[in-house]
């Protein structure tokens, strides 16, 4: 989604200072000279309180440093671009060029975050080495939706999609109107796809939804999993776990997967899945009756979990430990190892679904110990152990301390725990003692 919504052109500027406080006080300045009756005194110190307590910077070169207002009814945001770089932490030599200063309204604060995070990463900014931008064009990069087709997209492929796509046509129809899971991103468009109406359930996955135009759509339902760093078999699975959670699949499916890798430019794989052999039904159904961001926050604990498992940190494979489940049950059977490092930090500003916290999360899964996470997605602890030893039936050969912690943990309580393989990168989902999904 574009950010027109939250940002004006009055509100994007290029700075010459090198001072952090000097830009977030202009970016303050800028949002309460188009909303009066806004304070700036108030809003520059909540920002730079919580930049005391946790770093705002996002990915390399970008920051967002953000604030809570009760009394705002929309959420407002501002851009300011520095070419030659910010020191923004003491921790790191790596200079922030953007910075994105949103004040929102509580009710919207993480989806609107979560919108920002989406669309830098659709426009590449993270990994932008070029910063000679004018206002005008970061803020048409900023408010303009990005779209495009694989680059790959060649008459064979089409081809070679036209093909695919008729035999998982003919899967469905054979299988009596089984659900079709198309994983569209590999085209970067549904206009080839003429015959989707014909589909009784057809959902599309993509991991980016501004690639499809609104006509594309009114006959499918649009399923947004923006899951990286999968392979296609994990993919899938990932997928219909996802699905299952949301209520759109139903135990007795047989489900008709046509996949194609993301920016591959066409679909090369159909694969057929029987939902009650080859997914652990009971305890994904249980997400369905949690909370209502359960499958959002345990969506983005993987999605963490995903990038540290092919990323590491520093260049080395980093392990490590998710819990997520009710903090006062899961208080019972964990102790700090450490000073708990989120100790003092206000519970809005300690979301797992806040996207400028997960290069800070990313760094604390150096520390032993695991992540505890509420189930209204607070992380409130890490570096945390974890008691308890599971049963000599539910270990297998091969896992650590890391998966005999969380087996233990989820036997006791109602809880999922994600763990990352330090030796084979490979991520486990454990719930009730047992392991429902490996990637």
């Amino acid at each position: 989604m574009a950010l027109s919504s939250y940002l004006s052109p009055l509100r994007v500027g290029v700075y010459q200072g090198k001072d952090k406080q000097e830009i977030i006080s202009s970016l303050v300045s800028s949002i309460c000279g188009t909303a009066p009756g806004l304070d700036p005194e108030v809003i520059k110190q909540g920002i730079l309180d919580r930049e005391k307590q946790l770093s705002s910077r996002l990915a390399p070169g970008i920051a967002l440093p953000h604030m809570v207002l009760d009394e705002l009814q929309h959420s407002l945001l501002a851009v300011g671009l520095s070419r030659e770089g910010i020191s923004w932490d003491p921790s790191t030599e790596d200079k922030v060029h953007l910075v994105l200063l949103l004040i929102g309204d509580r009710n919207e604060h993480l989806m609107v975050l979560s919108e920002i995070a989406m669309h830098l990463k659709q426009w590449e900014f993270h990994i932008r080495d070029d910063w000679d931008l004018d206002a005008e064009e970061l803020y048409r990069l900023l408010t303009e939706d990005k779209k495009e087709v694989g680059e790959q997209v060649t008459p064979k492929n089409r081809e070679i999609s036209y093909l695919s796509f008729q035999q998982a046509l003919v899967a469905e129809r054979e299988l009596g109107g089984a659900p079709l899971v198309v994983y569209a991103d590999a085209l970067g468009t549904l206009a080839p796809l003429k015959r989707l109406e014909e589909v009784r359930r057809v959902f599309v996955v993509t991991e980016n939804p501004s690639l499809y135009d609104k006509e594309d759509l009114e006959l499918v339902q649009l399923v947004h999993i923006p899951f990286r760093s999968l392979n296609r078999s994990a993919y899938i699975q990932y997928t219909l776990m996802f699905l299952l959670t949301q209520g759109l699949l139903e135990q007795n499916d047989v489900v008709v997967n046509l996949f194609g890798m993301p920016g591959s430019g066409y679909f090369d794989t159909i694969r057929l899945v029987s939902i009650e052999d080859e997914v652990r039904l009971p305890e994904l159904y249980y997400l369905q009756k949690g909370p209502e961001y359960n499958q959002h926050i345990l969506t983005q604990i993987l999605q963490i979990a995903g990038d540290l498992a092919v990323e590491g940190r520093e260049g080395k494979a980093v392990g490590t430990l998710f819990v997520f489940g009710d903090y006062e049950k899961l208080s019972k059977y964990t102790r700090q190892m450490i000073i708990n490092p989120f100790t003092g930090i206000k519970k809005e500003n300690r979301n797992i679904l806040d996207p400028s916290l997960e290069e800070t999360i990313k760094e604390y899964a150096k520390i032993d110990g695991a992540f505890i996470i509420n189930t209204d997605g607070t992380i409130m602890s890490a570096g945390t152990y974890i008691s308890g030893t599971p049963s000599d039936d539910q270990l297998h050969p091969g896992l650590g301390a890391r998966h005999a912690a969380g087996i233990a943990i989820t036997t006791a309580t109602e809880s999922f725990a994600v763990v990352i393989s330090e030796s084979t990168r490979k991520i486990s989902l454990f719930h009730r003692g047992k392991r429902i999904l490996y990637l």
